[in-house]
């Protein structure tokens, strides 16, 4: 696997389908993992209703996270190449520009907790409820990458590596 990444990314061929959404698959499953963890992580710093000063600190910090892990999986998704399949590049173009709105939704989100108020805990919390509702919306706006490729689809769905990914 990793040499078909290696010539793919050096412009060796195109990368066999299932080589390709295994290396999707496992960016995207490692980015989960670490998105959970800081989630686990922040809700444990808010236990207790802390300051909304900290509050807005631990957030902050929490989708700063975030958005590294993204970029981190973006990258690795680049780095798989170009599918081996009809229309591959028009794929492999749909599945970063995916990954990217997913990155912007938590960019504007960051955005968001530097507005966040800090003199008062109900108006924190309000617009710290605000914003996670916009990401989720956000996020429930992104559509599937594969929608558009059979080929690609079907790979998915049979392989083990995106199992926790199946919804």
């Amino acid at each position: 696997m990793a040499a078909a990444l290696v010539l793919s990314a050096c412009g060796g061929g195109a990368t066999p389908a299932r080589t390709y959404v295994q290396a999707l698959c496992n960016a995207a499953t490692t980015w989960q993992g670490k998105v959970q963890q800081g989630a686990t992580q922040l809700g444990t710093e808010l236990t207790g209703n802390p300051s909304p000063a900290h509050g807005k600190q631990v957030f902050g910090q929490f989708l700063d996270g975030v958005i590294r892990s993204t970029d981190e999986m973006i990258g690795r998704v680049k780095a798989a190449g170009t599918p081996d399949v009809k229309d591959g590049k028009e794929a492999a173009d749909k599945v970063v520009g995916t990954l990217e709105q997913v990155r912007a939704a938590f960019q504007s989100a960051r955005a968001q907790v530097d507005k966040l108020p800090t003199g008062d805990q109900q108006a924190f919390q309000q617009g710290a409820n605000q914003i996670g509702s916009t990401i989720t919306s956000s996020l429930s706006d992104v559509q599937n990458p594969f929608k558009s490729s059979p080929q690609l689809t079907a790979v998915f769905n049979d392989e083990p590596a995106c199992t926790s990914l199946r919804g």
